[in-house]
């Protein structure tokens, strides 16, 4: 019997089938209902090796997973039922962080809030690619779903993958297969061909560590905030943008966001302020329903960050306030800037709206931070505020809330004609058939392409809102691949669509898991392969 395989070989305490720990892990944001057998916690890659040769003995599925904050796309939930699902977290290590060269080799469980704060407190001079989500999230685990972070896509940051594979083989990809290389870490590719992709999005084994690319701190980073002034203006802001960043201004990924997403994110982070210094709930909706009005208007807005010389960062402001100033604001923030605005905030405190200002910069603290290498949970309350404020508090634990959230992501062209475009489909069907607020950030990644982050959000107690929010995501990430936006990555419930059967790909692909898995005990159906 597998499971008392797994007792007797790694141990107990490393497995659970309790109803209450499986209930835990069926929980999600998305509202899917999926068979879990039991959970697997390897603290170790011998772990992880036997339970893939257990799992080939008895012909188990296994679903690896970092952390599982896959939210809005499954959450921990494997595709099909019946897995085994295999919790890295406790693998947890980070192995090294090279002071010369600045990198990191860590191990799945590693989230970017424990490598922050190793960096930090040993004072290193380098900061992480962090992403918009928790502190919690499994580095090597969101990039391996190509997931973006706050400087650019962080599928760039991995390399020298350790991984077993399905069939039980240790594979090291790039020139980590020579025990001597002094380049296993700074030289990505490897000689010959490169297999590092192979795992990135698959499921032909579970990766044990890997190296990160850190980015090393510069004299000053600062914010370039830049807001719509009309909308109508939207593409040549967009191609404007695009020209900047093809002339070199800047090399960070553009954020650029529509009013829903800028509301959402910023307004229970303020209301928190107010009601700490108030402790009156409706005085609290009151004053963050009129600073917000007056000072965040709802239009469209575009964050950059800025590296590199003090003379840099200000140069590239100018270059871009002069191409831009016509079309939109152009302001931009630094730590140095912040504080100096804080403590005119204390020296004026007598003057009108100086407090209010003060409590904004005091909220609006960790998502500056992301620009700073800082990860934060602060962007996820927006998903149970949704413009209501009918709570006093808001939570981060999105499994666990009665509202739910649902994501399509598809890549563009950098143009802002195709910006337009997926707007247009996204308002057309999101909004005007199904009647759901669309919340919109376009992630210029590089000088060619744009990866969206459309998600909407939905009562999971009304099952008739529950069914129209599945429809609406599935029809709007079929529509989008029709017109050839193909999404960069998907919810586990429309891994079929983005799956391409009875063509060579699907050819070549089977042939590659027959020899890396041939039982198909790895994730079966990720992304669209099942045997």
């Amino acid at each position: 019997m597998f499971e008392q395989a797994i007792i007797d070989q790694i141990g107990k305490h490393k497995f659970s089938d309790k109803d209450k720990v499986l209930h835990a892990y069926r929980q999600n944001a998305s509202q899917l209902v999926v068979e879990i057998k039991g959970i697997l916690f390897p603290d170790s890659a011998q772990d992880v090796k036997i339970i893939i040769q257990l799992a080939n003995q008895y012909h188990k599925s296994l679903y690896p997973i970092g952390t599982g904050k896959n939210w809005g796309l499954g959450s921990r939930l494997p595709v099909g039922n019946g897995a085994y699902i295999v919790d890295l977290k406790r693998m947890n290590r980070i192995i090294e962080v090279n002071e010369t060269h600045g990198y990191a080799v860590i191990e799945p469980g590693v989230t970017q809030d424990q490598l922050y704060q190793y960096l930090k407190a040993r004072q290193l001079p380098f900061i992480l690619n962090v992403t918009g989500s928790a502190a919690s999230t499994s580095i090597i685990g969101n990039a391996l779903d190509r997931g973006i972070g706050h400087f650019g896509p962080r599928v760039e940051d991995i390399s020298n993958l350790e991984v077993v594979t399905g069939n039980g083989q240790v594979i090291h990809t790039g020139m980590g297969r020579f025990h001597n290389s002094k380049t296993t870490s700074l030289y990505p590719y490897g000689i010959g061909p490169d297999i590092t992709g192979l795992f990135f999005q698959s499921n032909f084994g579970i990766v044990l560590k890997a190296s990160v690319q850190l980015l090393f701190q510069t004299e000053l980073s600062g914010v370039i905030r830049l807001t719509l002034k009309d909308y109508a203006n939207l593409v040549p802001f967009m191609d404007q943008l695009i020209a900047l960043r093809r002339a070199g201004v800047f090399h960070a990924t553009i954020h650029l966001s529509n009013p829903s997403r800028s509301q959402s994110v910023l307004s229970p982070l303020l209301f928190d302020q107010f009601l700490q210094k108030y402790n009156d709930l409706e005085k609290a909706k009151q004053k963050t329903r009129i600073y917000m009005k007056q000072h965040v208007p709802p239009l469209w807005s575009a964050n950059l960050t800025v590296r590199g010389s003090s003379a840099a960062v200000k140069q590239a402001y100018h270059q871009v306030k002069k191409q831009l100033a016509h079309l939109a604001t152009v302001q931009v923030e630094t730590v140095q800037s912040r504080q100096r605005a804080l403590r005119r905030t204390r020296i004026f405190s007598f003057l009108p709206g100086m407090k209010e200002r003060s409590l904004f910069l005091k909220a609006t603290n960790g998502v500056f931070g992301h620009s700073q290498g800082i990860p934060s949970d602060d962007s996820l309350k927006s998903v149970e505020w949704e413009g209501k404020m009918e709570k006093s508090s808001f939570s981060v634990e999105l499994d666990k809330l009665d509202v739910g959230t649902l994501f399509v992501l598809p890549t563009l062209p950098l143009s802002g004609n195709a910006v337009k475009d997926v707007m247009k489909q996204t308002h057309d069907i999101m909004k005007e058939k199904y009647g759901f607020i669309p919340y919109m950030t376009f992630n210029m990644i590089n000088e060619r392409s744009i990866e969206a982050v459309i998600n909407l959000v939905f009562d999971k107690q009304d099952d008739q809102k529950s069914r129209l929010a599945h429809q609406c995501i599935e029809e709007m990430q079929a529509t989008f691949i029709e017109k050839g936006y193909i999404p960069y990555r998907t919810g586990i419930q429309l891994m079929d669509q983005v799956y391409p059967k009875q063509t060579p790909y699907d050819g070549f692909y089977q042939q590659l898991k027959q020899m890396f898995d041939p039982n198909d005990c790895i994730a079966p159906g990720r992304y669209g392969y099942k045997q």
